[in-house]
């Protein structure tokens, strides 16, 4: 048979053709062969034609059938590099096998050899400036990391505050605090209708939030008299909490004759009898406060509000302060459970209801003390110092007041210079209302005029911390023409903070005259560089603080302190009687101002 071919377009050769058959009566077998033999054409067939450029056709030992021929593509061969010699060695003065090269330079330049990899992983024992990086840990004296090594767990990042506190967290801080929390319906009607029981208590809640508490939320940082404690007051099944809300607002209620003969004509003796039934559901509840940490906290801010009463009233001792901080004093250096275990107390940065009774406490102590012209009941360096080391470090730091020149200040900004201003004006009133007996040691060092240059140079820091955004927008004040300047803020509370300044500096300044001091000179020497006029133009610039916020609710606290403190420095009767009638305008002084101040008509 021919052989088979597999190009695909190459044609089989044609078939000879067949020869004719011998016939039948022909001669022997023999013969026959023989003539078969002979027409056959022994001649072979044609090789076949040459593959294409760049087939090869396969070897003998790898064709399928002896009569089957198949062709494979073959690459072309492609050229071999050229063997490299051994490199020449030098020897190590890196303590590492290193060759000989010619740089571009002509100068002979150590290359570092490859060395064989011994392992999956390579570590270089030497990176180029870097120390740590970031493939495996490096190890000295050794070329081979560890098979496995050990991953870092991810750290974990501080959470970032930005913007203010929402009411809601306070307000589940505070409920948490007192044991409280709110129904399921989250409203208040049913409460309002289970506590307040008379039409006269639903005037004088209403009384509360609308008038008393502007007057005190200009002191903090949140909405925590106007939204907070009378939602508080209504959960409260104890009552201690509403009973002295209603002490409160039953005062102001009976200093606004107008409103108070449309539901009780006898408004004075309402006030008397709330004051009694909160100092008596204190009293209830004070025993179960040992126990009851929840309790005790109901308590203290029921005390804080009478703190707050006791504050508007004419001159009288603070007995309510001495008890509030005593409640205070407990729950914060109380020790905080975990887990069964006691830890660290909560101090009052941590608790925006402990700070909130704390700086009420504070400024009702300071104003109280301005009022009456003496000490302090609790002297921040010796009480309140002793509460919370870590606080009264944190007023030093002016930084936490401080915000972007062209930025608004914000709430916590604002009460941060709020809680700064009171306390320099506590320690201020301090040494001016302290007494005047002194050693011989103290009377030959002239301790006090030391302590007062002291004090001077804190106030002077502070005004020179003082940050634009606390600054009044408007100051017109032209003495030719105005017995007193105009001056505006963005904010109360900005207005709070510049009278707590002012009123700093006119204490100062009487605690250079009152204090004894030696004979040598110095005291008068200062007085002179302050000027005789220095008090009576920190006198107008009060009041013209008060005339520009003529009936307005937030500087009901300040307003008596000051009333107190400037009547005697204005320089014109007429003008403190004018100062007089902005104060009684204001609907939590009324008529008791004219207690308080210290001109005689």
């Amino acid at each position: 048979m021919y052989p088979i071919y597999n190009w695909p377009h190459q044609a089989p050769p044609p078939a000879p053709p067949p020869s004719a058959p011998a016939p039948a009566s022909a001669a022997p077998h023999y013969l026959v062969a023989d003539a078969i033999d002979d027409a056959y054409d022994h001649s072979q067939p044609p090789p076949p034609p040459p593959p294409p450029p760049g087939y090869a056709a396969p070897p003998a030992s790898a064709v399928a059938a002896p009569y089957a021929i198949d062709y494979h593509y073959q690459p072309p061969p492609q050229p071999q590099p050229a063997p490299v010699p051994p490199p020449y060695y030098a020897p190590y003065p890196y303590g590492y096998p290193q060759r000989s090269t010619v740089s571009a330079y002509g100068s002979t330049a150590p290359f570092e050899e490859q060395l064989p990899q011994q392992a999956s992983n390579f570590k270089p024992i030497q990176t180029k400036k870097n120390s740590k990086p970031r493939i495996n840990k490096i190890v000295k004296g050794s070329m081979v990391s560890p098979p496995t090594t050990r991953r870092r767990a991810p750290r974990k990042l501080a959470p970032v505050v930005v913007g203010e506190v929402v009411n809601d967290d306070v307000f589940d801080h505070y409920a948490r605090e007192m044991g409280l929390s709110r129904p399921l319906d989250a409203t208040v009607s049913a409460s309002c209708q289970l506590r307040l029981k008379s039409p006269l208590e639903f005037a004088l809640f209403d009384t509360f939030c609308a008038t008393v508490q502007p007057a005190l939320d200009v002191y903090l940082p949140h909405c925590v008299w106007g939204s907070i404690i009378p939602e508080i007051a209504l959960y409260d099944d104890t009552n201690v909490v509403l009973d002295a809300v209603l002490c409160l607002a039953s005062m102001v209620y009976a200093r606004q004759p107008s409103m108070a003969t449309q539901i009780a004509p006898s408004a004075p003796e309402i006030a008397v009898k709330y004051h009694q039934r909160a100092v008596e559901s204190i009293e209830q509840q004070l025993p179960r406060a040992a126990d009851d940490f929840s309790i005790m906290a109901r308590a203290m801010v029921a005390t804080v509000v009478l703190c707050i009463y006791e504050t508007f009233l004419p001159p009288l001792d603070a007995s309510y302060v001495n008890s509030a901080s005593v409640l205070l004093f407990q729950l914060v250096r109380r020790p905080e459970s975990r887990g069964g275990r006691s830890g660290r107390p909560p101090g009052l940065e941590r608790s925006p209801l402990y700070q909130s009774c704390f700086t009420m406490l504070m400024v009702c102590d300071v104003y109280q003390a301005l009022k009456q012209e003496q000490p302090c009941w609790c002297p921040s360096d010796q009480f309140w110092q002793a509460l919370d080391p870590d606080m009264f470090d944190g007023l030093d730091d002016y930084s936490r007041g401080q915000a972007a020149p062209d930025a608004p200040m914000v709430a916590a900004a604002t009460g941060w210079w709020v809680l700064k201003s009171v306390h320099l004006l506590g320690v201020i009133n301090d040494f001016r209302c302290s007494p005047s007996a002194l050693s011989y040691e103290d009377y030959e060092c002239n301790r006090p005029l030391q302590t007062w240059r002291q004090l001077s140079r804190q106030l002077t820091e502070f005004d020179a911390h003082y940050p634009q955004g606390l600054a009044p927008i408007v100051y017109q004040w032209d003495p030719l023409t105005s017995a007193f300047p105009t001056i505006y803020f963005r904010l109360p509370a900005h207005a709070i903070v510049y009278l707590h300044r002012k009123m700093a500096h006119l204490c100062l300044y009487e605690a250079l005259q009152r204090r004894p001091h030696r004979d040598d000179g110095a005291a008068a020497a200062e007085l002179d560089k302050l000027g005789a006029d220095h008090p009576r133009r920190l006198a107008r610039e009060i009041f013209g603080v008060f005339s520009t916020y003529d009936g307005n609710p937030s500087m009901s606290g300040v307003m008596m302190p000051c009333l107190r403190l400037i009547t005697t420095h204005l320089g014109d009767t007429q003008l403190a009687q004018q100062m007089v009638a902005l104060a009684e305008r204001q609907p939590m002084v009324g008529a008791v101002a004219r207690s308080v101040c210290q001109y005689s008509e």
